[in-house]
């Protein structure tokens, strides 16, 4: 798998932070991904289609919106949920 970097905007008291979210190379870190996105979609389903579509399927917040009949504002506010609680549970951050 080749790898790439995707920088990912987290909103933290108004100021933008920029984290290095980077393509799994192992398959430990691959198995974590899965993991990881699987409890996800247990806790939280609406957060964990949002990431797939856009992570995984190349959909803009606008798109997810229309695919998924929500707000352009929820699918933000998910996306940023969803990218921090993901972080935080693969990194343990």
């Amino acid at each position: 798998m080749a790898s790439f970097t995707r920088n990912l905007a987290l909103l933290n008291g108004g100021l933008n932070r920029t984290c290095d979210l980077v393509a799994p190379q192992a398959d430990d870190e691959l198995l974590a991904v899965h993991e990881a996105l699987d409890k996800l979609a247990r806790q939280y389903p609406v957060q964990a289609e949002v990431v797939k579509l856009r992570y995984f399927g190349g959909r803009t917040n606008e798109e997810v919106a229309q695919i998924l009949d929500i707000s352009l504002s929820t699918v933000k506010n998910d996306w940023a949920f969803a990218r921090a609680w993901l972080l935080q549970e693969i990194k343990g951050f």
